[in-house]
């Protein structure tokens, strides 16, 4: 089974790395002592703005893989419904508002102009909504999607319905140590759990744990190795193993053209209750 446009987080780390070499890829951490304090918004992405299109791609280069599905795949499943995408939003509560997002424009000067909340719906199936026309620099997004097409044939044992996944994450690399990762996440779960969503298990999927530390393709892929894997993290938020898929990513290539074909998936899941 091949990895496509609807993969969580692929390659893409998230969370703390000891830098090696040149950074390419999404990553933050999860600790750091102001983690529990972090808040964000999550302001839904417009696939008719141009700006909000070539702003995804920006952050899907800045990823590492994926940016060439912005402006078609990802465009259509979302305009059809079958996925929403989100801007993550720095809280302008946060006493560190200004601070955080100075890093974030200094390490990506291409993103400092503000966009414009112009979506005109939102969630899966598609919902109108009201845009309120308000400005705001996105440092990074994240989607919900109510189906992944390329994991039908995975038996992995979900249930008929309730299920919502959690995909394409991406925080921007020069907010790390302030727990944005994990604000994000509380966001998303939130909001899959309720009305109109309702979800009842999150799914998502990322690379086995003990592939992800594996000092050549970490390397290879990111140009450093993390101290923690994505599973171990997605763990401690309460997620569960469902199965483990080799080569589910394969097309994915590292900075050097190579497909890691070897590379594992793991495919997680967490129950929020009836």
């Amino acid at each position: 089974m091949r990895r496509t446009s609807s993969s969580l987080q692929g390659p893409c780390p998230l969370v703390q790395m000891v830098p090696t070499r040149q950074v390419t890829s999404c990553a933050w951490p999860m600790n750091g002592a102001t983690a529990v304090n972090m808040k964000c918004h999550l302001m839904p992405w417009d696939p008719e703005s141009d700006e909000h299109v070539e702003r995804l791609i920006q952050q899907r280069i800045a990823c590492g893989w994926n940016a060439e599905r912005v402006a078609s795949e990802w465009k259509d499943e979302q305009l059809a419904g079958q996925k929403s995408i989100f801007w993550i939003v720095l809280s302008p509560d946060d006493p560190d508002f200004d601070t955080r997002l100075s890093r974030h424009i200094a390490k990506y000067p291409s993103e400092k102009l503000p966009l414009k909340d112009t979506g005109q719906s939102t969630f899966v199936p598609r919902t109108a909504r009201e845009p309120k026309l308000a400005s705001f620099v996105p440092v990074g997004h994240i989607s919900l999607a109510k189906d992944d097409p390329a994991a039908r044939d995975l038996d992995l044992d979900l249930p008929s319905a309730g299920v919502m996944w959690i995909k394409a994450m991406y925080v921007s690399d020069a907010l790390q140590n302030g727990g944005l990762g994990r604000a994000a996440m509380d966001a998303a779960e939130g909001m899959a759990s309720r009305p109109p969503l309702n979800a009842r298990v999150l799914v998502l999927d990322t690379v086995q744990k003990d592939d992800q530390l594996r000092e050549d393709y970490a390397l290879a892929m990111y140009g450093r190795v993390a101290k923690m894997s994505n599973e171990e993290w997605y763990a401690r938020r309460g997620y569960r193993v469902l199965k483990v898929v080799p080569g589910y990513y394969g097309d994915v290539p590292d900075r050097y053209g190579r497909h890691w074909m070897e590379i594992r998936t793991t495919f997680m899941c967490r129950d929020l209750g009836s």
